[in-house]
């Protein structure tokens, strides 16, 4: 198998991409399979190159390296970032895109050959790790539990030993120190969040050693990863509906995620952007649900739960409410029925002044007269 590694270049300027070219031309295990003075044109060409490594310049016309680095790791998360620039305030900046190492323009052919090393062992001990065979569960709706061999929850000695688990769990990629100052110690002073992550990288350590890992958390170049093999309780809501019919167990799973939430139960500013998609997915999901049933025009058993599920995700989404109406008006729950209409035209007024649309108040007249 070769160890050759696949490199993009990009740069608005020519003549920068051709030095690094030239640079790159002196080490043998090194191809450049493209360059690119724009990062849109690079983009749309990162899954036919299948790029290992990415020189990135940050200041271009067109777009922000940062930016385009953020996009690119949505397509390959496991591409290593070297930003080329002339300007050093971007640090912190590139090493939240997970950066290999960031150099400054004129480029010094020494620290290019060193970052590309750097880059090379741990991508080497990557391949000859040991993966072990024990598995833990781990639980991200609502709480974070890790749970041990035994099935029993594992208790941390502070709050933030449990964020970092739960941040490098949920990552599943290494993470630079830096990134993880930035997301856990946001407030803090750059020595003293330092300080305060090698106290907590070490009770981690401690305590997942305890429950008899003996390697669980590595370390290598500025970045941690957990070495242990997770079981996770995410539910991903996706596939056909039609998978779904008739499987209650698996829907009333689903429900109870959604009620949860991503870490719902956690107060982790770390999170919020991936519990919001969590709940945007499970809305998404829902309301195909109802779509397909009102299709082929039938109640299943669920129909309530959902709908129900759905309010409480979207307040105002008043299709629901009518559904829900109809539902009740159909079995002949005229009370019920009208106990949710109130329920809705109060929250409108409440909080929109407005008042809900004939729509659905035709929903209640259809079927009393």
């Amino acid at each position: 198998m070769s160890n050759m590694l696949k490199a993009l270049v990009i740069d608005d300027e020519i003549l920068a991409i051709h030095l690094i070219e030239n640079m790159l031309k002196e080490t043998a295990d090194i191809e450049v399979v493209g360059t690119f003075e724009h990062p849109t044109d690079a983009l749309k060409s990162i899954k036919q190159l299948e790029p290992d490594i990415i020189f990135l310049d940050i200041e271009m016309p067109d777009q922000n390296g940062i930016t385009a680095a953020e996009q690119i790791l949505e397509i390959d998360e496991n591409i290593d970032f070297i930003f080329v620039t002339a300007y050093d305030q971007y640090a912190l900046d590139a090493f939240r895109v997970h950066a290999t190492d960031y150099l400054l323009k004129p480029l010094d052919k020494k620290r290019l050959f060193q970052a590309i090393e750097k880059i090379k062992r741990r991508r080497k001990a990557s391949s000859t790790k040991v993966h072990q065979t024990m598995h833990l569960n781990a639980q991200f709706m609502g709480n974070f539990v890790l749970y041990n061999k035994h099935g029993q929850p594992i208790k941390w000695r502070t709050k933030k030993v449990k964020e970092l688990c739960a941040y490098l769990l949920h990552h599943k990629v290494t993470m630079h120190r830096m990134q993880i100052i930035e997301d856990l110690w946001p407030d803090l002073s750059l020595d003293k969040a330092a300080a305060i992550l090698h106290t907590t990288v070490y009770q981690l350590r401690k305590e997942l050693k305890s429950n008899e890992y003996h390697d669980p958390l590595l370390y290598s170049d500025e970045r941690y990863s957990l070495n242990i093999d997770i079981t996770y309780d995410q539910i991903q809501f996706s596939g056909k509906i039609e998978n779904y019919i008739g499987d209650d167990e698996n829907l009333l799973r689903m429900i109870e995620h959604a009620i949860k939430g991503y870490l719902g139960y956690e107060d982790y500013n770390w999170a919020l952007p991936y519990r919001e998609k969590n709940r945007e997915d499970c809305k998404r999901f829902f309301e195909e649900y109802i779509r397909y049933y009102n299709k082929i025009k039938i109640k299943p058993k669920l129909w309530m739960v959902i709908l129900e599920k759905l309010i409480e995700l979207d307040p105002f989404g008043e299709l629901y409410y009518k559904e829900l109406i109809q539902y009740h008006m159909e079995l002949g729950n005229v009370r019920k029925a009208f106990d949710i209409y109130k329920q809705l035209e109060v929250l409108l007024w409440e909080e929109l002044g407005e008042k809900p649309n004939e729509e659905t108040v035709s929903v209640l007249r259809r079927q009393l007269y």
